[in-house]
This record gives C-alpha cells, sequence and structure tokens, in this order.
C-alpha cells in the first residue's frame, strides 16, 4: 500500500528516520546497529524494496545537527506529482 501511495519513481524519496539513540546506553548501541543493518541489508526483509530503490534510513539524536541532516536529504529530493502515483490516479478517477 505505501509503495502504491508514494509510487515505485518516488521510493528514493523516501527516508525512515529512527529516533531516540541519545536513549541508547552506549553499551548497546552496537547491537542496536547491528538490528538497522539487519533490517536495511536482509533479502527479502520489508524494507528491502525501497532500499533497493534508494530509500535510506538515517538516525535522529534529538540535536539541531541530527535534525538538520535529515532535512537536507528530505530537501534534496526529487518531488513526483501525485497524479503520478497509483493513489494519484485513484482520486483523479473518483473526482471525474
Amino acid at each position: 500500500m505505501f509503495r502504491k501511495l508514494c509510487g515505485e519513481d518516488a521510493l528514493k524519496n523516501v527516508v525512515v528516520v529512527t529516533t531516540r539513540w541519545e536513549d541508547i546506553q552506549e553499551k548497546d548501541r552496537e547491537a542496536m546497529g547491528r538490528r538497522e543493518n539487519e533490517l536495511v541489508n536482509t533479502k527479502g526483509n520489508f524494507f528491502e524494496p525501497f532500499i533497493a530503490a534508494g530509500g535510506r534510513f538515517l538516525r535522529h539524536d534529538n540535536t539541531f545537527e541530527s535534525a538538520c541532516r535529515i532535512m537536507e536529504k528530505v530537501l534534496d529530493s526529487d518531488p513526483i506529482k501525485l497524479e503520478d502515483t497509483a493513489a494519484g490516479s485513484k482520486l483523479d478517477g473518483l473526482s471525474n
């Protein structure tokens, strides 16, 4: 459903942001990083199509710098018109 809503071409603009990294104790960060890597890189995983299309995972650690880094990626994306997606064409069909 998400892929249809966004459209295959727009998946490259998707940014999944994981939060609360500042709350993770130093001893647990390595394990969390491995889990994140598993989610991003495991073939057949839920996130595989969007990663293969250029989507990204970014971490937010509740700092201004982290928020700016995320916004830079979002603002650097290539917009896709809603009407060019399956969801947009469905909505267009309802309005006619």
